[in-house]
């Protein structure tokens, strides 16, 4: 404490600085992608390829399925590794990666390949958002998020 503050300009003091100190984190968007590990069954994937079978969309060889979460929060990377291996992906089955605005990355062109992203429309409630919020919380992180999903399927 400094001696020349008395106790009332002292808590003041710390008053004005903890709005610093709470926006020192700052609010990103975190893009976590979640898909099965190779050598397990992709059971939403080989779903979709039925589907398209039974359209009569023959030439599909292959789908794979990937669960995307969207969460604009401040939060450390600790915390968001916390997030995903507790609530998003199951650690025997499945992987994440996880994106980052500072993140760099690498993108190569793949042809032969189609990739289909199905998500909410702006304004339709997603019912992961208020589950993911309650567990978040469970796991003892206060911090406020906002989350959308998808699922893309490549």
């Amino acid at each position: 404490m400094d001696p020349t503050l008395s106790c009332g300009e002292y808590i003041l003091h710390l008053k004005c600085l903890a709005p610093a100190i709470i926006h020192a984190m700052e609010e990103k968007i975190y893009k976590i992608f979640v898909s099965e590990k190779q050598g397990f069954y992709n059971a939403a994937g080989e779903s979709a390829k039925k589907d398209f079978s039974d359209f009569g969309i023959d030439s599909v060889e292959a789908v794979s399925f990937v669960q995307a979460y969207y969460i604009k929060a401040a939060l450390s990377g600790g915390q968001i590794e916390t997030i995903c291996k507790e609530i998003l992906a199951d650690p025997v089955t499945q992987e994440y990666i996880v994106h980052s605005p500072q993140a760099k990355v690498h993108r190569q062109k793949i042809k032969d390949f189609h990739i289909i992203e199905i998500a909410y429309n702006p304004g339709v409630m997603d019912p992961w958002e208020e589950s993911l919020k309650k567990a978040v919380a469970d796991l003892g992180i206060k911090n406020d998020i906002k989350a959308k999903t998808s699922k893309i399927y490549k």
